[in-house]
C-alpha cells in the first residue's frame, strides 16, 4: 500500500522567498510533497529546491527560516504523478525558470493573461513540479486551466488548491507522529 502524500506550502524570509512573494502577491513561496515513508520509517519531503529535485528526510528538507503555512490532503493518491516524474529526481533546480517567472507575473498583472514561461527547460521549480504531479495524477486544481504548467507560481497553486473541494486542509498542519 502506498503512503498518503500531502501537499505542503511554506514561506521563508530569505531573499529569494521575499522576491517570490513580492512578484506573486502571495503568502507562500514554496510548494512540496511530504509523507511518512514506510520503508525508511521517517517522514520525507519531495520537491524542487536549490539542491534540485530531491527526496530528503523531512527534518532536513525544511530548514529555518522556512515554515509550513498549510498542508492539504488530496482526494486520491499522487503516486501516478510521482512515479511518472521519478526519472527526473536529482536534476538541477530551474533557476532560469524562476527568474523568467518575473516576466510571466508582470504580463499577468498588466494584461491579465497567462503566458508560458519564456525559459524552456526540462528542469523544474517547486510549484511547477507539484502541479505536474497533480496533473499526472488526475488532480489538476480547478481554476488553473488558463495557466500553463510552466507558469504556475506557489501562490496561484495554493489559491487553486484551497478553492478545489478535492483537497482538504489539514487543521494543525503536518504531523508524522
Amino acid at each position: 500500500m502506498d503512503a498518503e502524500v500531502k501537499i505542503c506550502f511554506s514561506r521563508s524570509n530569505t531573499l529569494l522567498g521575499e522576491a517570490i512573494r513580492s512578484f506573486t502577491g502571495g503568502r507562500v513561496n514554496h510548494a512540496f510533497l511530504a509523507w511518512m515513508d514506510p520503508q525508511f520509517q521517517i517522514a520525507v519531503a519531495l520537491g524542487a529546491n536549490p539542491n534540485g529535485l530531491t527526496l530528503s528526510p523531512y527534518a532536513r528538507f525544511l530548514k529555518p527560516p522556512e515554515q509550513v503555512v498549510c498542508v492539504f490532503k488530496p482526494a486520491s493518491g499522487l503516486w501516478p504523478g510521482i512515479r511518472a516524474l521519478a526519472p527526473l529526481l536529482d536534476t538541477p533546480y530551474d533557476y532560469g525558470g524562476v527568474i523568467a517567472m518575473s516576466a510571466v507575473e508582470l504580463v499577468h498583472r498588466w494584461l491579465r493573461q497567462w503566458l508560458p514561461n519564456p525559459w524552456p527547460s526540462k528542469r523544474m521549480f517547486c510549484s511547477e513540479y507539484v502541479r505536474r504531479v497533480l496533473k499526472l495524477s488526475g488532480l489538476d486544481p480547478c481554476g488553473l486551466e488558463a495557466v500553463p504548467v510552466s507558469s504556475t507560481d506557489p501562490a496561484r497553486l495554493l489559491h487553486a488548491v484551497e478553492a478545489d473541494e478535492r483537497f482538504t486542509l489539514i487543521k494543525g498542519g503536518l504531523s508524522f507522529e
